[in-house]
């Protein structure tokens, strides 16, 4: 199935992009890898592919596949340097295209994924780094390609895997690519070699539809509307692990389709329900799993329903609030707002819907279903069922324009409520057909209906009558809709025809009919822009909206809006007719801004209007009821005594971290202090071990240089003396070479002379030849001349005799023709009167041998019936004796059986024995094993209770440690204090010592000292303290004591668990003991069940023998009945 129109969502505006006239709809698309561009397929006789701009949404290219022979586009895919693209083909012949795109976009080859008529392809890419190598996935394919000299070459793998259904696959920025199967399974390959199969969770049984790849790994979406992230483990055994799973809430359906965002911060989906949702990534990854993230993108949709149509049935908009009621045949209630375009509430049902209706306040909305009609009080998070009413077949509901009463159709009965009582009202009873649509009029005190049989009917509400009635034989309406005085009624009929009727003093009369030439379904009329809306049906077809200028709109060209991809099911305006909301088939809920087309008609002065036409002035009142007031109260109450708990603890957590932090920075800077101070010395320490490197590396130098010396002035006298060796040695050689080279000229001279005298005589001998051919040659040319010349006189005197033996020939042969034509004539005239009598004596024949041939078939089927008969009675003979041959056999066996079976009988007797001895044995030993499992148990407490108090040990021993700490810390702290004080003691005792206070006066000394108290008080030096002498022993007393308990416990928890270890495999072996006796005893079990079903088989062929020989006997009886037919 193709879609028809392309949507671009962008967070400033909605750009859409429509497929061609010519076409079936688009069938692909894909992003160009510099994202300013978009590639679309649409689907046709011969294919096409159109790449638009993004930003302008101009057409840039138009490829035609029609060179190549593809109807269909499945996938597309771009090359990273945009420099290739890469098409696949649909059915039946599943095309691979490989596409240049530089200067001149022409195809480079082609190649078929899979066979004609084949299973199908479902994704073909390139890969990430190397344009030049291609995977191919679908129904039982998976291949690798390489293009090399404009062709494709299969890349071998070694996966050896049954045939599974392979629906998409991703490569990876490592070159690597990964495949998932429709069994869950994922394949990673890496080098187009299989190298892991990765799970998506192992509780999971669901499979993975679509795969996206982002920098960190890649992103799968499962069948159930689960997100599965993978990111890379370079330390782990598997490359890559699943990390992060997240669930789509209220949504099971699978994922189609996903993909990145540039900047890798959002992750967008698609579902199978005609949903679409985001999720931040990096809250993905640094957040908990159970808290999910996946956010609709921009609001819901409408989903399919049970019989899997999209269909938007009936809308209505809110007259007093921005608010917009869908039903959709998903069962579904949506109450939208247009202003923000997001889904405010959903409320399901059990049943279909069929009609909707608001309330003008935006309190109520009023739903109809196929048995009843329901009355909804919308709430601020929900909708709430107020009263039901059984109306069957509720196929139209409309509020009054005040919402105290509202209509409601049954079959072809209007039905009038009242909406505070429910209670009905007056009942509109004349139509014969179904009632299609209903028009209230401004003052709610008649209403206009309009019937499937051609009726329109305008009511008196207080009485229920009729005020005037017209009839269109041999028509039906489909929907219709009037103004607010109801002067005027447009209907749209099945003919194809939009018919207006004017209401003209108390009657109602045809004014104007225009044949559209398409199906029609629904109509809106905005009498402020003296417009009228209508949409077409066509099936299986995209369909537009027209919009027509009144009154001349039936001679007038309407203006044709494209809007949803399937019929236009419903429509309708906004109380100042600024917008127009459309409903498809498709789902989709289109919103159109209408503008007045006469300029000179204005709005009220107390609207104002926005951008695209929105009322600002809304009542923004909502119904919420106690039980949620109360609710959402005691929550917010809660949350707040939440936060204050959370602000306290947070306070008091980062009073504890300070003082932490405080405490290791003091502990740092004593570490970092004295890791200086040896760094320092280590440093010093390294400079003296790098001086006395130096002057021993001198050293050393000097003497491998000396050594370096001597050793080459001895291999240089080594060197000098081989050199005069090789000198005397190659004078020699040269000696030599010199004797060598005059005898090798001396032979070569000789061999050349020899040569020269055999060439001589050699041409001798073949010049003699030549002659002698010569003088052949001579002699055959004169005997060629002699032959000629006598050749020539022979042919003469042949054609002189041939011209006389010709003449003589003729004349015989006049002679002999006219006596032949004699001849003829006469027996022409005998030849007719012999076919006169043949043909008497054909048919004569022809009827003898029809008697003949009837006769033979008499006789053939005679002889047939005689033959088969005699075949069946050999073959019933024959049928006897074998089965007399197999019953006797059968009771010899049957014999020889039932002696086997009074011995197994015995046997049997003897085996009931000897299993219930056995059964006596085992009875004790599983109350052996019972006991013993119930010690394992108690065991196992025992064991746990020893954890807990090893357990509560070592939190007692941290207690102590941190009580140590403490201690130790307050000691320090004691020595500092005490320290200081001394030092304060010391200046005061030299302050007070100083010798020249002795020779001041009382009054000099006193203010003296009254100085040094004050100079001590701004020092806040405090007096100090009595230090008591007793309590460094208690502290190591106590010590003691804790260390002599903590080395008891560490004893007796090692006793404890040597025990715990000893008894533990002494129960394994017990057990490993009584596992073997209950599976020897469960074998003998077995085989004596066996046994049992031997005879058990034994009886029932000894039914099957009796069986055949009571057939037999028939047999028996059938032929001899037949031999005595045959007889008479």
């Amino acid at each position: 199935m193709c879609a028809h129109t392309c949507t671009i969502v962008n967070s400033a505006q909605l750009l859409s992009i429509s497929h061609s006239a010519c076409s079936e709809g688009i069938s692909a698309l894909r992003m160009l890898p510099n994202m300013k561009s978009i590639a679309v397929a649409e689907k046709s006789d011969c294919a096409l592919l159109n790449i638009y701009d993004v930003a302008t949404r101009r057409k840039r290219r138009t490829i035609g596949l029609a060179d190549v022979g593809v109807k269909e586009v499945v996938c597309i895919s771009f090359s990273h340097d945009s420099r290739f693209m890469l098409t696949q083909g649909g059915g039946p012949e599943w095309l691979l295209v490989l596409w240049t795109l530089d200067k001149i976009v022409k195809p480079i080859t082609t190649m078929a994924t899979s066979a004609r008529c084949g299973p199908p392809v479902h994704q073909a890419d390139f890969c990430r780094r190397d344009s030049a190598v291609v995977c191919v996935t679908g129904n039982g394919i998976l291949n690798f390609f390489r293009a090399t000299d404009n062709h494709f070459k299969s890349i071998q793998s070694n996966l050896k895997r049954d045939v599974q259904n392979y629906l998409c696959h991703c490569w990876l920025r490592e070159d690597s690519v990964v495949v998932a199967s429709d069994c869950g399974d994922l394949l990673l390959f890496e080098n187009y070699e299989l190298k892991s199969v990765l799970l998506p969770n192992a509780t999971c049984t669901g499979t993975v539809t679509s795969i996206a790849e982002f920098s960190k790994g890649f992103i799968c979406g499962g069948s159930a509307g689960l997100l599965y992230i993978f990111e890379h483990e370079r330390d782990s055994r598997d490359p890559y692990r699943c990390t992060h799973l997240h669930n789509i809430q209220n949504d099971g359906s699978p994922v189609v389709g996903m993909a990145v965002s540039p900047s890798e911060e959002m992750l967008i989906c698609a579902t199978s329900k005609n949903q679409m949702y985001s999720l931040t990534l990096s809250c993905a990854d640094m957040s908990n799993d159970d808290v999910t993230h996946v956010r609709a993108l921009s609001t819901s949709f409408h989903s399919p329903g049970p019989s899997g149509s999209l269909r938007i049935v009936a809308l209505d908009v809110c007259l007093w609030k921005p608010l917009l009621a869908t039903c959709g045949e998903d069962q579904s209630l949506r109450i939208w707002n247009f202003e923000e375009r997001m889904v405010e509430l959903v409320r399901d049902f059990s049943d279909d819907l069929v009609s909707v209706s608001f309330h003008p306040s935006g309190l109520f909305v009023l739903v109809g279903s196929r048995d009843k009609l329901h009355l909804l009080s919308v709430l601020m998070h929900d909708a709430s069922i107020m009263k039901e009413i059984h109306v069957h077949s509720c196929g139209v509901c409309r509020f009054a324009h005040g919402g105290h009463i509202f209509a409601v159709v049954n079959s072809h009965v209007v039905r009038v409520y009242s909406a505070y009582t429910c209670q009905p009202c007056v009942n509109l009873r004349g139509h014969n057909g179904h009632v299609q649509a209903m028009q209230w009029a401004k003052s709610d005190r008649r209403i206009a209906t309009m019937s499937f049989d051609g009726a329109i009917v305008i009511w008196k509400l207080h009485d229920g009558a009729k005020e005037c009635e017209y009839v269109i034989a041999r028509v039906s309406f489909v929907s219709g809709i009037a103004n607010e005085d109801l002067s005027h009624i447009f209907v749209v009929c099945d003919d194809h025809c939009l018919r207006e009727l004017s209401v003209v003093s108390g009657s109602i009369e045809l004014a104007t009919t225009y044949n559209c030439g398409l199906p029609l379904s629904c109509l809106a009329l905005a009498e402020t822009h003296q417009v009228i809306f209508y949409g077409t049906s066509e099936a299986r077809k995209p369909n537009c909206i027209h919009a027509a200028h009144l009154p001349t709109w039936a001679t007038t060209n309407a203006a044709k809006y494209h809007s949803h991809a399937s019929e236009v099911t419903c429509m309708s305006l906004t109380r100042d007719n600024s917008l127009l909301f459309t409903g498809g088939a498709d789902g989709s809920l289109c919103i159109f801004a209408s503008h007045d087309f006469n300029s000179s008609a204005e709005r009220p002065n107390d609207m104002r209007i926005d951008t695209i036409g929105v009322l600002k002035e809304f009542t923004e009142e909502i119904l919420v009821t106690r039980a949620d007031m109360e609710r959402q109260n005691a929550e917010i109450m809660h949350l707040r005594s939440k936060v204050d708990e959370l602000v306290l603890n947070n306070e008091y957590q980062l009073r504890l971290r300070d003082m932490k932090y405080r405490d290791n920075v003091a502990v740092v800077a004593d570490q970092f202090s004295f890791e200086l101070q040896s760094d320092a010395q280590r440093y010093q320490q390294l400079k003296d071990d790098k001086r006395m490197v130096a002057v021993a590396y001198e050293d050393r130098l000097r003497s491998v240089e000396a050594d370096h010396e001597l050793a080459c002035k001895r291999s240089q006298d080594q060197y000098n003396g081989k050199l005069d060796t090789e000198v005397n040695r190659c004078t020699m050689l040269r000696k030599e070479r010199r004797q060598r080279t005059q005898a090798w000229e001396s032979a070569k001279q000789t061999i050349i002379d020899g040569q020269s005298q055999r060439e001589l005589t050699v041409v001798s001998e073949f010049e003699a030849q030549i002659e002698e051919e010569h003088r052949r040659q001579g002699r055959l040319v004169a005997d060629k001349e002699s032959i000629l010349c006598s050749l020539s006189k022979a042919t003469i005197m042949v054609e002189h005799d041939a011209d006389s033996e010709v003449g003589e020939i003729k004349q015989r042969y006049v002679v002999k023709l006219s006596a032949e034509r004699h001849l003829t004539k006469r027996l022409e005239a005998d030849n007719e009167l012999m076919k006169k009598r043949f043909s008497v004596l054909t048919k004569d024949v022809d009827d003898q041998r029809d008697e003949i041939c009837s006769l033979q078939d008499k006789e053939r089927e005679l002889l047939n019936s005689i033959q088969d008969l005699e075949k069946d009675i050999e073959g019933h003979k024959k049928e006897i004796r074998e089965r007399e041959e197999t019953i006797a056999d059968k009771e010899k066996r049957i014999y020889d059986l039932k002696k086997k079976n009074q011995e197994l009988e015995k046997f049997r007797f003897v085996l009931d024995y000897k299993i219930k001895e056995l059964k006596r044995q085992i009875e004790p030993r599983e109350i052996e094993i019972f006991d013993m499992r119930q010690q394992v148990e108690e065991m196992d407490l025992e064991l746990g209770q020893y954890h807990k108090s090893n357990v509560a040990l070592d939190l007692m021993i941290g207690e102590l440690r941190l009580r140590l700490n403490g201690m130790n810390l307050e000691l320090h702290n004691a020595k500092a204090r005490l320290s200081v004080i001394q030092v304060r003691c010391r200046q005061l005792l030299r302050a007070v010592d100083h010798p020249a206070l002795r020779a001041l006066g009382h009054k000099e000394l006193k203010r003296h000292v009254r100085t040094l108290v004050h100079i001590m008080k701004n020092e806040h030096c405090e007096a100090p303290e009595t230090a008591d002498s007793s309590f460094e022993v208690n502290y190591r007393k106590q010590r003691e004591h804790l260390e002599r308990c903590i080395t008891a416990l560490r004893r007796k928890i090692s006793r404890d668990m040597q025990l715990h270890i000893n008894d533990h495999a002494r129960l394994v072996e017990e057990s490993t003991v009584l596992v073997h006796e209950v599976c020897c005893l469960r074998r003998e079990n077995h085989r004596l069940r066996l046994k049992q079903s031997k005879v058990s088989s034994l009886d029932s062929q000894r039914h099957i023998l009796s069986e055949s020989r009571s057939q037999s006997i028939i047999l028996k009886s059938r032929v001899y009945q037949l031999e005595q037919l045959l007889g008479i």
